[in-house]
């Protein structure tokens, strides 16, 4: 078997309650239609894969099933604690959490394809970290009626919604772990681009919050917890192609983008009760002359109303859903809420103990975070009694009051109702780590229905935290009613400041946006949450740029000049000057004006994401292809152009900091602007001629 090396994923496991708990296999059997026939077939494994395992007895066995492995984070936290190295915990699906994820199918014995899909959510909800390694790997091949209902026609797929089809175009994607991420915004509806920075999610200090960010362009967690499958160079424009959904039957249902016919597109919704757009492969895929046909089984979605948002082809483009969009997979209830207008209550703890304003905590501490919107509980009958500090049963008007597993809030603290006799109710006090206190005598009750996906509004927010030095991060929470937890790793000694926290509510029938609700104080500690870490190792200061070679007047920088370039070239920008100050570059961004050459074009402006090597500040530009109008690859670049260097934009693991070819400095921290001396800067330039 696979067992963890910690507690910590299951007390997380234990402590929330994921809010799409129904998004597992056994809702998706429920829609299943009654007139599909199952195959099952099994090929047996090499025996060199057997492992020696512990004594099964000793383990006791975890329990996953509240889990939301529709996320990525979920799943390399999973795969992560049970000794499948998914790498690090950024809800990035990159090619070790890909393998990770094969590695984890093949010991589970399923088809290792490296997709998340029903069946692996599946194991990953009921695995208890007690399991053998499979001797088989089970393939479940589903034979369903073809979206044709007036033929006999079957079209039969794999239980897995992976779908291999041929490039015929090239794509703008990076390999890199930072750039830009294809979405439709949650709130208007509009293309928008999410930046794809440092992310570590488990640290208060892991996920920079970036005040300066182009057009079009927002932070990680700014439009849900998104899921990520591909990173682009640079911002995404909207197609002028259409799609839509074309036809629901009884089996499937089609989607058709007119405009372009490509077999690189993925296809994007709204999950039912979420705020999450998730990626869903078709079943079948076909394409013609500027036209794209997608057939998705209902057997691929689970039970509710479902969004089709938007399509993207790996080409810088997004086409984004109009007319129907929105379909329901045997829905039994209405998917309709109450708005959220505001955070009701936020608990703000460490080591589930209340933080006083300013209050000092160590680097080792944890802080958790919970919260609940101000729509989501019903006001029922005032106290008859007086609530002591150490009461464990208290006594309500009567007995239809409140039932087992409702949530009490009384003068903001929670208590979850354990069980109760006539009107006395047994409960536990202090319930997500809000603060106990005794109450008097006709103090106002409000009630919360037991913890489900259709009980709360809100399924994902997120928080900003900043330092006193200007640094912010922004940190993601799950829904309301579960606690978050974080660790304080990297973070550098200084008086943090809640400054924000965003909810965002599932998406209501009939409806293409979902509802936010945004609480932010710029000037003091949001909510009065505030604390100070005195022991920490860690400290910041920005990086610089020096302009000359230590006890010498040579220039340290270097870059091409006039340089005239063509197709297959790479040239160089040398940054040796740069100096990483108190944390590492990760990557940088080279920005250059773009002059036409020949007074028939307009200026125009691009810029290429590169990846630091170590502390080598050596960046090369490649050009494998040289065309005629423009591009968003980063390899290849339009013709007829001075491309003038205008900036560097270099992000170390807390911040940005531009250094520009005038000799300024911009921080995107609090501190004033700055110069730097390499002056020389901006006599870096090089041509793409038209010829």
């Amino acid at each position: 078997m696979k067992k963890k090396s910690t507690n910590l994923f299951v007390l997380l496991a234990l402590t929330f309650t994921y809010c799409s708990a129904s998004n597992t296999d056994t809702s998706i059997n429920q829609v299943m239609d009654t007139s599909s026939t199952t195959t099952t077939t099994a090929t047996l494994l090499p025996t060199s894969t057997t492992t020696t395992l512990p004594n099964v007895e000793e383990c006791t066995g975890d329990d996953n099933k509240g889990i939301n492995f529709e996320r990525i984070r979920n799943v390399q936290k999973f795969l992560n604690n049970y000794g499948f190295n998914a790498g690090e915990v950024d809800g990035y699906l990159g090619n070790q959490t890909i393998a990770a994820i094969k590695d984890f199918q093949r010991y589970a014995g399923l088809y290792p394809d490296g997709d998340v899909g029903p069946l692996t959510r599946n194991a990953m909800n009921n695995w208890t970290g007690c399991e053998s390694e499979a001797t088989q790997i089970i393939t479940t091949t589903t034979t369903v009626p073809s979206s044709n209902d007036s033929t006999t026609t079957t079209t039969t797929t794999t239980s897995t919604t992976t779908t291999t089809v041929p490039s015929n175009s090239v794509s703008i994607f990076t390999n890199q772990d930072y750039g830009y991420i294809p979405t439709v915004s949650l709130s208007d509806n509009n293309i928008l681009s999410i930046f794809k920075s440092i992310n570590n999610s488990d640290s208060v200090c892991g996920t920079p919050y970036y005040r300066t960010l182009p057009s079009g362009v927002k932070n990680r967690y700014s439009n849900g917890d998104i899921q990520i499958s591909n990173i682009f160079n640079g911002p995404f424009l909207e197609s002028s192609a259409s799609t839509y959904i074309d036809s629901i039957s009884s089996s499937d249902i089609k989607i058709l983008i007119n405009g372009n016919g490509d077999e690189n597109y993925k296809f994007f919704f709204i999950s039912p009760y979420s705020s999450q757009i998730v990626s869903i492969n078709p079943t079948t895929l076909s394409v013609s002359s500027g036209l794209t046909q997608a057939v998705f089984s209902k057997q691929l979605f689970t039970e509710g109303y479902w969004f089709y948002s938007f399509a993207e082809n790996e080409s810088g483009y997004i086409v984004k859903s109009s007319g129907l969009r929105e379909f329901a997979i045997n829905p039994s209830t209405s998917q309709n809420r109450d708005s959220q207008n505001n955070v009701e209550l936020l608990n703000f703890t460490s080591n589930n103990l209340n933080i006083p304003f300013g209050g000092s905590i160590s680097k080792n501490d944890k802080i958790e975070i919970s919260y609940i919107t101000d729509q989501v509980y019903k006001t029922i009958d005032n106290t008859t009694a007086l609530i002591e500090l150490s009461d464990q049963i208290i006594t309500l008007k009567d007995n239809e009051q409140a039932s087992e597993n409702e949530v009490l809030i009384i003068e903001n603290e929670l208590m979850l109702v354990k069980s109760k006799n006539n009107n006395e109710y047994t409960v536990e006090r202090g319930y997500l780590n809000s603060i106990i206190k005794s109450h008097e005598v006709g103090t106002s009750v409000k009630k919360i229905d037991p913890y489900s996906e259709k009980s709360i509004i809100s399924d994902f927010a997120y928080a900003v935290i900043r330092n006193d030095s200007g640094l912010r991060f922004q940190l993601p929470l799950n829904g309301e009613l579960q606690v978050t937890e974080f660790n304080l790793t990297g973070c550098p000694n200084g008086r943090y400041s809640l400054e924000e926290i965003t909810t965002f509510a599932w998406r209501e029938q009939g409806l293409s946006i979902v509802s936010t609700s945004t609480n932010r104080n710029t000037s003091s500690a949001l909510y009065s949450n505030e604390f100070v870490i005195t022991d920490s190792s860690a400290s910041y200061q920005h990086p610089t740029l020096s302009g000359f070679k230590q006890g010498t007047d040579g220039f340290i920088n270097d870059g091409p000049r006039e340089l005239t370039v063509s197709t297959g070239n790479s040239i160089d920008f040398d940054f040796s000057g740069l100096n990483p100050g108190t944390s590492n570059i990760k990557f940088v961004s080279l920005n250059f004006q773009m002059i036409p050459t020949d007074g028939l074009k307009l200026t125009k402006t691009k810029s290429v994401l590169i990846e630091a090597n170590g502390d080598s500040y050596i960046f090369s530009l490649n050009f494998d292809n040289l065309i005629n109008s423009a591009s968003l690859s980063p390899s290849v670049w339009e013709k007829g152009y001075k491309y003038i260097f205008t900036s560097i934009d270099v992000y170390d693991e807390m911040s940005k900091t531009t250094f520009k070819n005038n000799g300024g400095v911009e921080y995107d921290t609090n501190i004033p602007n700055g110069q730097h001396d390499a002056y020389y800067l901006d006599q870096f330039s090089f041509l793409t001629p038209n010829q």
